[in-house]
């Protein structure tokens, strides 16, 4: 199998790869890596070294930002792909990405309310609805304003029935359906379980976020929360891009004179 009819492959199960510092990494969605993939990856790995490598020395090229206001924005291809899978089963739960996290000790409720609406405006992804025109989907930038996390307080409840909405409430995150359309694709429950237990439970639609990403935002979270405590600016700068600037970028590099290049040299 030639190297780019491998990375196709791996793109279609949703599986990036890329190189750090000369190693090869990969994430994909849990069950997707088979051993029969995994084995011609080995197999190919020399080469795809070499096709990820002049990629890389094509796109060194900063990702130029989109004006806002301007034309919709695109997709990119694996977001295009999830967007055709909701259309044809959009009650379909399949790409719902759940967790929970129980913080133990003092929280105050609306310190963290502000750190997560501070992570939301800083991540478009997270407040991104997904629409179409004539067929065509794009994607639309909603307003941090307009999110809020839902805080269930269960203090007045007994350990049995707290465990209980606990459970319930992670079924819900975990098995309702997203409406891509409607937008605000993270949704937060926290619930207060006494003045020094809570759950936080947190829900997103694959189509703007994956594993990798669930770490970051919950990295990310703990700063903008401690920042917020004590008071003080967080340490996170500015984001370069955000994941539409990536979408449209990634699309003109697959249309691009140097695309046609690399994929000239890898089929000659």
């Amino acid at each position: 199998m030639k190297v780019v009819d491998l990375l196709s492959a791996l793109a279609e199960r949703d599986i990036q790869l890329w190189l750090d510092q000369g190693n090869l990494r990969f994430s994909a969605p849990e069950g997707a890596f088979t051993d029969s993939l995994r084995q011609q990856v080995v197999a190919n790995k020399p080469d795809i070294i070499e096709f990820l490598t002049q990629a890389t020395k094509k796109a060194a090229a900063p990702i130029p930002i989109l004006d806002r206001s301007n034309s919709p924005l695109a997709l990119s291809y694996g977001q295009q792909r999830l967007w055709l899978v909701d259309q044809l089963a959009p009650d379909d739960i399949t790409y719902n990405m759940t967790s929970a996290l129980t913080i133990a000790g003092p929280l105050h409720l609306p310190l963290l309310t502000q750190a997560l609406t501070e992570l939301v405006s800083r991540h478009e992804s997270l407040r991104t609805a997904f629409g179409d025109q004539e067929g065509v989907p794009y994607q639309r930038i909603q307003s941090p304003e307009d999110w809020r996390p839902v805080i269930i307080d269960l203090n007045a409840e007994s350990e049995q029935q707290r465990q209980t909405s606990v459970e319930q409430a992670i079924r819900s995150v975990a098995e309702s359906a997203y409406d891509l359309a409607a937008g605000y694709l993270f949704k937060v429950k926290l619930l207060r379980l006494d003045q020094n237990r809570h759950v936080l439970v947190a829900g997103m639609h694959h189509i703007v976020s994956d594993a990798w990403s669930m770490e970051i935002l919950v990295r990310e979270l703990g700063i903008l929360y401690l920042a917020a405590v004590r008071g003080i600016s967080s340490s996170l700068p500015p984001l370069p891009v955000q994941y539409a600037d990536y979408a449209q970028w990634q699309r003109d590099q697959m249309a691009s004179e140097g695309m046609k290049e690399q994929l000239n040299y890898w089929v000659d």
